[in-house]
């Protein structure tokens, strides 16, 4: 099992560095949730 952000909280990564060139501020947001399961069967 595996998890990120599984409470799916809206966070900033990064913040301004290409609205320098064009005058406006800018954001990159976080990653949605994301949850799952994996299995693997040998033989």
């Amino acid at each position: 099992m595996f998890g990120k952000n599984i409470f799916d909280e809206k966070y900033i990564i990064d913040a301004g560095n290409s609205g320098r060139n064009i005058g406006l501020p800018t954001f990159i947001g976080g990653t949605r949730s994301v949850i799952g399961v994996q299995a693997k069967i040998g033989f």
